[in-house]
């Protein structure tokens, strides 16, 4: 073989290696780490579908503990899929910031005016921080929790 073909044969293989190995590594480092689910609260082992809420700071300031926090849920299509009264009176927000503690908050449910937790796709759910959050960041892994219950408990 001569040195013009050797050297043509081994770029192409270089390009080969990086063609298949390329698009491998962007989309394994390219993929965000999914964090553990933390364990069930304790005090909340009758309600049997959770949805982790991530709540994000893009403000321009610190949001304090205590600070009214509001979320935008379709509770239609909870509804629809039957996993929530037509009332909202079965979602339950709780702050966990372990495996070991949990509180439920008191929170509100706002609806324009003539919907239903069953009509609305844009309901709000208003509740107050237990931590802070700095500008620009979020808190999730399970810290804050939407609970619902779906009509039968979990068995003991």
């Amino acid at each position: 073989m001569t040195i013009i073909k050797k050297k043509n044969y081994l770029s192409l293989i270089g390009l080969a290696i990086i063609l298949v190995l390329g698009p491998l590594a962007y989309f394994k480092f390219r993929q965000p780490k999914i964090g553990k689910a933390a364990s069930w609260a304790q005090n909340a082992n009758e309600w049997n579908l959770r949805k982790r809420l991530t709540l994000v700071n893009n403000s321009g300031q610190a949001f304090e503990s205590g600070t009214t926090y509001s979320l935008t849920v379709n509770t239609k299509a909870l509804y629809d899929a039957g996993n929530l009264q037509s009332g909202c009176e079965d979602i339950r927000v709780y702050y966990q910031p372990n495996d070991t503690s949990s509180t439920k908050l008191n929170y509100y449910v706002d609806l324009a005016a003539g919907y239903t937790c069953a009509t609305s796709e844009t309901t709000t759910l208003h509740f107050p921080l237990q931590d802070s959050i700095s500008n620009g960041s979020e808190d999730g892994d399970y810290i804050y929790t939407m609970i619902i219950q779906v009509l039968l408990p979990n068995p003991p």
